[in-house]
């Protein structure tokens, strides 16, 4: 008969060795897990540095554009606080000129149109004809000469108050849309009055003209109708820097408007950033 066998057994040692291997096994997926949870923690701190940083630049440009934009606006408010009170002396010292003038060519109009009067019964006696005659010449160039300059003259008056219309209705539509127009306003109303006193001027020029054609010397009295006209020109070339002046104004607010809203789009989107919960 065949021996029966004993099972196998594991000796002590090899069971002791066994468990120590276990539980360094057991030991050492422990601390990687410790380590992958730490690493979990600092990712959102290392997440929330990277956001805050680009954001507090964002701030500080902000601020700085904010600045500026404030300084500009003050300098610019003393500037045109300045060119109003400047303007406004210039307008009433105009004012008081045209006037004075003014009233000194309503008097010389009125003379001249009872001279004209006066000369025009004496030219029915057949002296005066004869030398009405000889100086029709004189008299026809300076008609003609008078005729020319007071069209030239209404045609810039017409083409400076077109323009004038133009730019005050591009800058209510501006100003519908926020920006300050406030000094370019100042200085088409200006101009609108400098314009009504040129045409003051012209509107009775022609009595000068008609007085210079049937004078006795009507070269001299020519230079004094030329001097008329002289004025005119002045009062329209003041209306057209007056002009160029609104012009430039309307830019420049564009341009001051434009950049307060850049500062305030970035400022508004600084501080929506900076309280935004998807970015905490």
């Amino acid at each position: 008969m065949y021996k029966q066998q004993k099972p196998l057994s594991l000796s002590s040692s090899l069971w002791a060795g066994c468990i120590t291997a276990l539980v360094l096994v057991i030991a050492s997926a422990a601390n990687a897990q410790d380590t992958s949870t730490s690493s979990d923690a600092t990712q959102p701190i290392i997440k929330r540095d990277a956001v805050e940083a680009p954001r507090a630049a964002r701030a500080a440009d902000a601020e700085s554009r904010q600045a500026e934009l404030d300084a500009k606006v003050a300098e610019r408010k003393s500037a045109m606080e300045a060119s109003r009170l400047e303007r406004e002396e210039k307008m009433a010292a105009r004012k008081t000129e045209m006037e004075t003038k003014r009233a000194e060519w309503e008097t010389k109009i009125t003379d001249r149109k009872a001279t004209i009067e006066q000369k025009r019964q004496e030219m029915a006696s057949s002296t005066a004809a004869r030398k009405a005659a000889l100086e029709e010449r004189v008299q026809k160039k300076i008609e003609q000469a008078g005729a020319r300059v007071t069209e030239a003259l209404n045609r810039a008056i017409v083409k400076i108050g077109e323009l004038n219309a133009r730019l005050q209705a591009r800058a209510d539509g501006l100003a519908d849309r926020g920006v300050d127009t406030s000094e370019v306003n100042a200085l088409l109303e200006e101009t609108d009055s400098t314009l009504d006193a040129a045409k003051a001027a012209l509107a009775g020029i022609d009595v000068n003209v008609e007085y210079a054609a049937t004078s006795d010397d009507p070269r001299t009295d020519w230079q004094d109708t030329k001097a008329q006209f002289q004025e005119v020109r002045e009062l329209i070339r003041t209306a057209h820097s007056l002009l160029r002046e609104a012009l430039a104004a309307l830019k420049t607010a564009v341009s001051e408007s434009n950049l307060e809203r850049g500062v305030s789009e970035a400022t508004r989107q600084n501080n929506t950033g900076s309280t935004s919960p998807e970015q905490e």
